[in-house]
């Protein structure tokens, strides 16, 4: 079974923020493959079991706050025992443009603090990773976290579901042992 975990910031206020596009890509994905998320009642997460591309997976939105990610998955990792035989991560980045995607089969961070918490608490940087670009502040003196915590402009949430459609595709071919190909098709 994969993990496949959509990162973000659980609650209203956040609802809208570009900081969530790993959450809206999740619930594309389990709208598309009709895969039931709920709250996970031992672990911080809302989670969600089925298939995709013909594999075993298991859907994961921590609720812990982005830079506490890595908990989530550690816990879940811990009390359901190894479920996976993989992770794959995707996350928002503010150096690619609105509307851009990066696929990668692992790495640094980036300095993005979702994903450092998840290197940090599995110990590993061997995972790959769907990062959606969010686009950097057009005003300059718009600080980078409102920016990356404010909320979507009209264009942005008109442009949201195709984007996330796209990201679906990728994380299809990275669950096909094609990882190769969704990064020659999406990069």
């Amino acid at each position: 079974m994969w993990a496949v975990v959509g990162l973000g910031n659980p609650g209203i206020r956040y609802k809208w923020s570009r900081h969530n596009i790993g959450f809206w890509v999740i619930d594309t994905i389990a709208h598309a493959c009709r895969i039931r998320l709920k709250k996970d009642r031992f672990v911080p997460a809302v989670t969600g079991k089925g298939e995709i591309s013909g594999r075993d997976v298991l859907l994961i939105k921590p609720i812990t706050y982005m830079n506490r990610s890595g908990v989530a998955i550690k816990g879940l990792n811990e009390f359901y025992g190894k479920l996976w035989e993989g992770v794959l991560v995707i996350s928002d980045d503010i150096d690619l443009p609105w509307g851009k995607m990066r696929v990668r089969k692992q790495g640094s961070s980036g300095g993005h603090r979702g994903v450092e918490s998840i290197i940090r608490e599995l110990v590993t940087t061997n995972f790959p990773r769907v990062r959606m670009g969010i686009g950097r502040p057009e005003n300059r003196r718009q600080d980078t976290v409102s920016h990356v915590l404010g909320k979507l402009s009209a264009g942005e949430r008109k442009d949201l579901e195709m984007h996330c459609a796209r990201a679906l595709a990728a994380v299809e071919m990275i669950l096909d042992d094609n990882i190769d190909g969704a990064m020659n098709r999406f990069n």
